[in-house]
C-alpha cells in the first residue's frame, strides 16, 4: 500500500507512544522493528525526524543549510555538517545538542563520518583539510591537501577513514590519526577517480564504492588500492549505501536508484522517474530511503513500489537510518 505524509507533527500521545518504544503487534503477535529516518532538509534549516511510516516525530532548527548526516551501530548520536554555521554538530537520537566544533574551525564543512569510537571525520571542504575530531567535537587530527574536500567514509575493519577531495583523489588515513598530516601519511592512494560525490565502504573491509558523478559511473575498488569492476552508464550517481549483502544502493540524480550487485556491478533493482535523487540510506527490512532534492521529497522504496512518500522539505540533502535492532 502507497503512503504519502505530509511534514506535519504527530498528536502528543502518538508522540509519547512511539518515544516509548511502543508499535503495533503484526498479525502474528510479533512487534516489528521500528526504524527511524533522520533527514537534513536542507533550505528550510533543519533535521527532521520520521518513523517509519514517514511520520515526523521531532526537528531540530539550530541548523543552516545542513549537507550531510552520519550514524553509525551502537554509537548512540548523529553528527551533522552544519554548512553555513561552518561548525559541526553531535546530537542525541532526539535532536538535542550535546557537542559543537569551536567557532573558526571550520570553513564550509560538507561531509561528516562516525566512527565506533563516538568520534568524527569532517570534509573541511574550503581549508582544504579532512579533520578526526573526538567525541567532544575537539579536533584532535588534520590532513591538508591540495584543494577542496568533498567526502569521508569509516572504514572500522581496516581502522582507516576514506577521504576524497574535489580533483579526484582518494585516500585512506588511520582512523586514530593525530596532528598535523598531509597526504603523504595516506595507506593507500587513488588518483583519477573523476568527480567524487558518494563513498561507501563495505564492513568487512575489503571494498570501498566510489560515484564519480562527471563520469556516470560507479567504481567498486579494493581496500588494498586495487579495482574490483566499474559499473558505467549510471546518470550522476550521488549518495551510496550498502545493504546487508554488500550490495551498492546508488542515487543517480539524473533520476533513478538502482541497486547494484556486489559480485559484478550488473543492476538487481532499479527506480526510474525520481526527480534528484542526492542521497540513499539502504532500509534494514528491505528496501531504500531516498532523498529527491529537486523533488523536495522523501521516499521509501521497496518491491518495485514507493510504499512511503514523506512531503514539505525544501532542497533535502542527506538521509540516515537508525535500525534498534543494529543498535
Amino acid at each position: 500500500m502507497k503512503r504519502s505524509i505530509l511534514l506535519t507533527v504527530l498528536t502528543p500521545l502518538a508522540a509519547i507512544l512511539l518515544a516509548a518504544g511502543c508499535t503495533t503487534p503484526t498479525g502474528d503477535g510479533q512487534t516489528p522493528a521500528e526504524t527511524f529516518e533522520y533527514v537534513a532538509d536542507k533550505m528550510n534549516d533543519r533535521i527532521v525526524m520520521l518513523d517509519s511510516e514517514g511520520n515526523v516525530l521531532d526537528m531540530c532548527e539550530v541548523v543552516r543549510r545542513p549537507t550531510d548526516l552520519s550514524l553509525y551501530p551502537g554509537v548512540e548520536a548523529l553528527w551533522v555538517a552544519n554548512y553555513s554555521l561552518d561548525n559541526v554538530l553531535k546530537l542525541d537520537l532526539n535532536l538535542n545538542i550535546t557537542a559543537s566544533t569551536a567557532e573558526g574551525l571550520l570553513n564550509d564543512p560538507i561531509a561528516v563520518a562516525v566512527t565506533a569510537d563516538d568520534e568524527c571525520w569532517v570534509a573541511d571542504r574550503v581549508n582544504h583539510g579532512f579533520v578526526r575530531l573526538n567525541s567532544d567535537a575537539e579536533e584532535v587530527g588534520r590532513v591538508t591537501v591540495d584543494g577542496p574536500t568533498r567526502c569521508v567514509a569509516y572504514d572500522a575493519a581496516n581502522g582507516y577513514c576514506w577521504c576524497a577531495d574535489e580533483s579526484g583523489n582518494l585516500y585512506a588515513f588511520d582512523d586514530g590519526l593525530v596532528g598535523q598530516k598531509s597526504t603523504a601519511d595516506a595507506r593507500v592512494t587513488f588518483t583519477g577517480l573523476g568527480v567524487v560525490r558518494g563513498l561507501a565502504v563495505d564492513p568487512d573491509g575489503g571494498r570501498i564504492w566510489v560515484g564519480d558523478s562527471g563520469g556516470d559511473r560507479v567504481l567498486c575498488l579494493e581496500t588494498d588500492g586495487g579495482v574490483s569492476f566499474i559499473a558505467t552508464d549510471i546518470g550522476e550517481p550521488m549518495g551510496l549505501s550498502l545493504d546487508s549483502s554488500g550490495n551498492c544502493w546508488v542515487a543517480a540524480r539524473g533520476g533513478s536508484v538502482m541497486l547494484l550487485s556486489a559480485e559484478d556491478g550488473s543492476v538487481l533493482e532499479r527506480y526510474d522517474g525520481l526527480n534528484g535523487p542526492v542521497d540513499v540510506a539502504a532500509e534494514p527490512g528491505g528496501g531504500v530511503w531516498v532523498v529527491e532534492e529537486t523533488g523536495n521529497k522523501v521516499k521509501l522504496l521497496k518491491n518495485g513500489d514507493t510504499v512511503v512518500t514523506a512531503e514539505g522539505f525544501s532542497s533535502p540533502a542527506a538521509v540516515a537510518v537508525y535500525a534498534p535492532d543494529l543498535w
